[in-house]
């Protein structure tokens, strides 16, 4: 027994919104008849420059007046199919881990219907390095992210097993932050303004902190 907060969710491609309740009272065995609604379908193909197919790319709209959204990963073909109520949402176009491609932003994009809204991605420029410790071991699950205070966009990923770590990212001038996991002995490192022209290297030693 309890109050609790009900989310059901279709499957991927579905052209049935989410349905959520909140506030759910439950004293006693429940039967609870769920009516789910059919949105509006926006779809499309997400592509590189050269005209293929990208998969494994997640697309996700958000309503920022309403605070839902909906979002759906691309197919081996490239395509992806996403069920929403008519309204404005910010499109968040987000490469796989690892991807030689760069995240793609939409804003205020105008919902009224079922609608297509095709995606090329723009290939960038490769960052990547190893994130060791102060005897040059590496150090895994930290997360690398530069973000271009101009363009207001960014990129980051997680660094593997060997400490390395790899981010598309079109040319510009960075900050980097450098995020350790919970419980980790070292100390988060930011770095200001770093140029970035073409693929480059940046190797990260971390400093070992004292703990609290």
């Amino acid at each position: 027994p309890g109050v609790y907060n009900l989310y059901a969710g279709p499957p991927q491609g579905s052209p049935l919104l989410p349905l959520i309740k909140e506030g759910l009272s439950v004293t006693a065995d429940l039967r609870l008849d769920l009516n789910l609604e059919r949105g509006k379908v926006l779809s499309g193909r997400v592509t590189d420059p050269d005209g293929k197919p990208v998969q494994d790319v997640y697309v996700y709209a958000s309503n920022p007046q309403t605070q839902t959204g909906g979002g759906g990963q691309t197919d081996a073909d490239g395509r992806y199919r996403i069920a929403l109520s008519p309204g404005t949402y910010n499109l968040n176009v987000n490469p796989p881990p690892g991807s030689p491609f760069v995240p793609k932003n939409v804003q205020s994009y105008q919902i009224a219907g079922d609608q297509t809204f095709d995606v090329k991605l723009d290939r960038g420029v490769i960052l990547s390095g190893r994130v060791t410790d102060p005897d040059g071991r590496p150090v895994q699950n930290v997360n690398v992210y530069a973000s271009n205070p101009q363009t207001q966009t960014g990129n980051g990923a997680q660094t593997d097993a060997d400490g390395r770590y790899r981010i598309s990212l079109l040319p510009g001038v960075y900050n980097l932050s450098v995020g350790l996991p919970p419980g980790s002995p070292f100390v988060p490192k930011n770095v200001q303004s770093y140029q970035i022209a073409g693929d480059q290297t940046f190797d990260i030693k971390l400093d070992r902190g004292v703990i609290l």
